[in-house]
């Protein structure tokens, strides 16, 4: 998301509150159903890692990683590619993670 300076830090804060109430799980499985679950798992292991390895460069690279950027400990699913839903800020147009599909 792109957001005018003016605007920057109220709509991170709108962000980063949001994200906070997300949750991850299976709407299939019976420990979570009825659970209102906000997000799946990853479909495979390989972009759960390059998903970690973007957030990692970011970080490495000035930007703030202000929730989430790894693997979600979810109790019911302890193998599921379950990523803690993330919000990112300080992004510069050049880092991988501005240039790339996050998903």
């Amino acid at each position: 998301m792109i957001v005018h300076s003016s605007q920057y830090d109220e709509v991170y804060q709108l962000m980063v509150d949001r994200t906070r109430g997300l949750r991850c799980g299976s709407a299939l499985s019976a420990e979570d159903a009825g659970a209102s679950v906000d997000c799946g798992s990853m479909n495979s292991t390989e972009r759960f890692q390059s998903l970690v390895d973007i957030i990692n460069n970011a970080g490495g690279h000035g930007a703030d990683v202000a929730i989430g950027g790894g693997r979600s400990n979810h109790p019911h699913h302890v193998n599921g590619a379950y990523f803690v839903p993330t919000v990112v800020g300080n992004v510069e147009p050049n880092m991988a993670i501005a240039q790339s599909e996050c998903m």
